[in-house]
């Protein structure tokens, strides 16, 4: 079933926010070269639709979606799937347009789009089932003759929640329209794609829904960089510092609405342009929110994955104690 509208290892033990609690002490930093390989015995196993365990862990990828080698990418959005299976996540979020790759260029739209559901988003859900856990991937779809910047999130039950981008710049792509979120293992989850994450009504439309965890895939700050130079490395750490400025600003909107975030950007030369990265987790708490900043090898752009892990029973709390708030702004909202 299709949910969509119509109309190096490196250990880091840190408490991501502080003032609802709502992200767990562990994140982990995980290098795409690691030797360590996902273990076959994590890869496959159930879980129940309510975890008995009560959390959520879910890996943030800075990833590097080539321009029109879908096949290619998917193979390493495979990989880094293999490798969240192994940690125990319940969802992996890659960047958006990550299996086609970022581009808005007229002709190379035209020619990376593909249909939803379509051959990639078929290989995605493939990918779900058999590491049991939720796959958050861009990809420039095609429909009805228009394209749209589109995230995919395949279940492993073989449902695929779609969500076009709605709001941004970018010529030659149309806009979506409002998507519900989807519920997983005790969370209800929406969507918001780089530049949507600056409207605030969008949140507040998830609030209304119950949601309780915005995934924010970006493509952001290209720069004219080379990969592989040290003092690329240096103008992408000073960048992604930047972006996280603004991410900070986008998950306090969250945070307002009793919702936790995960951010990933593009990362790398693309074939069309050379991107930062940056991955961010922040809780659902009022204000308080701290960045990880991610450990960059010094002579190339890496990707690179982000773990953390959430306390269901949490996100829970902190939406019914801003429930009264939420009810008394429908005045505002509703016809």
């Amino acid at each position: 079933m299709v949910f969509m509208s119509i109309s190096r290892r490196s250990f880091v033990k840190k408490a991501i926010g502080t003032a609802a609690g709502l992200a767990a002490v562990n994140v982990e930093i995980v290098f795409a070269g690691d030797a360590e390989r996902a273990k076959e015995e994590s890869v496959g196993k159930e879980k129940s639709k309510e975890k008995s365990d009560g959390k959520f862990k879910a890996m943030a990828v800075q990833f590097c979606g080539k321009v029109g080698q879908w096949e290619e990418n998917l193979r390493g959005i495979a990989n880094w799937s293999q490798k969240a299976a192994a940690k125990d996540c319940d969802l992996v979020l890659f960047p958006e347009l990550a299996i086609t790759g970022y581009t808005s260029k007229k002709e190379l739209v035209a020619k990376t789009a593909q249909t939803v559901p379509g051959p990639a988003t078929d290989k995605l859900l493939e990918m779900a089932k058999a590491n049991d856990l939720a796959i958050s991937a861009g990809i420039t779809e095609k429909a009805k003759g228009k394209y749209h910047i589109t995230q995919v999130t395949a279940l492993p039950d073989g449902n695929l929640h779609v969500y076009r981008k709605r709001f941004g710049g970018e010529p030659n792509f149309t806009w979506g329209e409002p998507v519900e979120p989807f519920s997983f293992r005790g969370l209800k989850i929406g969507v918001v794609i780089c530049m949507d994450a600056r409207i605030y009504e969008l949140y507040r439309e998830y609030a209304y829904a119950g949601t309780n965890l915005i995934l924010k895939p970006n493509s952001a700050w290209q720069g004219p960089w080379l990969d592989g130079d040290p003092e690329t490395a240096k103008r992408a750490e000073a960048d992604r510092k930047v972006m996280e400025v603004g991410w900070e600003s986008d998950s306090y909107f969250a945070a307002t609405n009793g919702m936790a975030m995960i951010c990933c950007n593009t990362v790398g030369d693309t074939g069309n342009s050379v991107y930062p990265g940056g991955c961010w987790y922040s809780d659902g708490g009022f204000g308080v929110k701290e960045s990880i900043k991610l450990e960059s090898r010094k002579d190339k752009l890496a990707e690179q994955g982000l773990i953390g892990q959430f306390d269901i029973a949490k996100f829970k709390e902190v939406l019914k104690d801003i429930q009264g708030d939420l009810d008394r702004a429908r005045y505002y909202y509703d016809d």
